[in-house]
């Protein structure tokens, strides 16, 4: 573990009051929170959904919370504690790693997209996406610093994520990449759970095979 001081120092400017993340217990169970307030190594934290069995009052619980950022992507590993009903006091023990790459982390996931363009509405897939971007199978049609809207297809049980691009530029093959130029603050926090988790289970199959 590492010492208290470091830990608070590498909280600094990581955790912010309104800042959403996700706790995950040793046994797997994911809960959605939102920071009410942060306090040297202690955070507390508002749950977005009942606990149901993951948390029991007056017993402490080893968790990771995953947190958006403005460098990309927290994990913090501690202790959570649930005081009431939608609050839970998280004990930080340990800054994992902060994930940062470009504006965020990349994942190589094929997603449908729907693109409306002046040329009319397409369809394409993506390559990789980013939180601040994707890079797409086409179309051709689509020239640098051209506007599009789109629509990005996370799964069929999902709605789509939906915003404002610019083409940035062409790519081999005739791949276009889009950076987003507005996409809802909630919008974009499903979109980063979602690269997270992607993420997440391309490490755990890479673990799986090198066994």
């Amino acid at each position: 573990m590492r010492s208290q001081t470091k830990s608070r120092d590498e909280l600094a400017g990581l955790l912010a009051e309104g800042d959403r993340g996700m706790l995950t217990t040793a046994l797997g169970a994911r809960l959605p929170v939102r920071v009410a307030r942060r306090d040297g190594d202690v955070v507390l934290l508002v749950l977005m959904i009942g606990p149901g069995e993951a948390l029991e009052p007056g017993t402490t619980t080893r968790v990771l919370l995953e947190s958006p950022c403005t460098h990309g992507i927290a994990r913090l590993r501690g202790e959570a504690e649930l005081e009431e009903d939608d609050l839970v006091r998280f004990h930080v023990f340990d800054v994992l790693e902060m994930l940062q790459r470009r504006r965020f982390f990349r994942v190589r996931t094929p997603q449908r997209v729907e693109l409306a363009s002046s040329t009319g509405v397409l369809s394409t897939c993506s390559v990789d996406i980013s939180g601040g971007g994707m890079l797409m199978t086409g179309p051709e049609t689509l020239e640098p610093g051209e506007e599009v809207e789109f629509r990005l297809y996370l799964g069929a049980d999902e709605n789509p994520i939906e915003g404002q691009a610019r083409v940035v530029r062409t790519a081999g093959e005739g791949r276009r990449a889009v950076a987003f130029e507005h996409i809802p603050r909630r919008e974009e926090e499903r979109l980063i759970r979602f690269l997270f988790d992607r993420q997440r289970a391309e490490r755990a199959f890479t673990r799986r095979d090198a066994h």
